[in-house]
């Protein structure tokens, strides 16, 4: 994300650094036995692999599979995530979450960008009613390409020249440095010994964008 009145910052909401997928593993269980497949998504392998993209979800789930089966598996249990996701009526974010994107996007332009399926980040917005807190979204799904590039897009399309990426691995991490901006570390997470300093908290980040900006 990054301050309205002056250059913004790319803060990456969604899976991780607010919330994460409770209701993905079942989804994607779900089309893999109705399609005569082992449900092999674990809570353990979903943490482990928190982060990257869905064919590496899919390769870590059936690794046996020819892609040629496999991608058309995986894409259709993308699908049954999204309708799960924009009709389960859960919260999907950290408690507070929602209140601190409404109160920096007075003051910031928001950002996302994932490592999700198409269709993920928009679905989690309506689901979360932060439509009009977030300003532009951008996925691997959309673009088949890394979360760097993805940043480095999504900030070339806004005209921002510098951001602050908030993320909870050491591939968000990563993803912001080879993007050359700041990151947050989201301790409260899935990363470990990810970065020197972070927020243990979503309500910490303004402060935290305040005391560094």
């Amino acid at each position: 994300m990054w301050r309205r009145e002056e250059a913004g910052a790319d803060f990456r909401s969604g899976w991780n650094s607010l919330g994460y997928k409770k209701t993905g593993g079942h989804a994607w269980n779900r089309v893999f036995e109705e399609a005569g497949f082992r449900p092999g998504l674990t809570f353990e392998l979903l943490t482990s692999l928190m982060g990257q993209p869905m064919d590496v979800f899919g390769a870590a789930v059936f690794p046996e599979l020819d892609p040629a089966v496999r991608e058309p598996l995986i894409r259709a249990a993308e699908r049954a995530e999204n309708r799960d996701l924009l009709f389960s009526e859960k919260s999907c974010l950290y408690p507070g979450a929602a209140d601190v994107i409404r109160d920096l996007s007075r003051d910031y332009w928001i950002g996302i960008a994932s490592n999700c399926q198409s269709g993920y980040i928009e679905t989690f917005l309506t689901v979360s009613g932060l439509q009009d807190a977030v300003d532009d979204c951008i996925s691997h799904g959309d673009t088949g390409l890394g979360k760097a590039d993805n940043i480095r897009i999504l900030m070339e399309r806004n005209g921002l020249d510098e951001a602050w990426y908030a993320g909870d691995t050491a591939g968000d991490r990563e993803s912001a440095e080879h993007a050359g901006i700041s990151f947050v570390w989201c301790r409260y997470g899935f990363g470990r010994d990810v970065a020197a300093d972070g927020i243990d908290d979503p309500v910490q980040l303004r402060g935290y964008l305040e005391r560094h900006c």
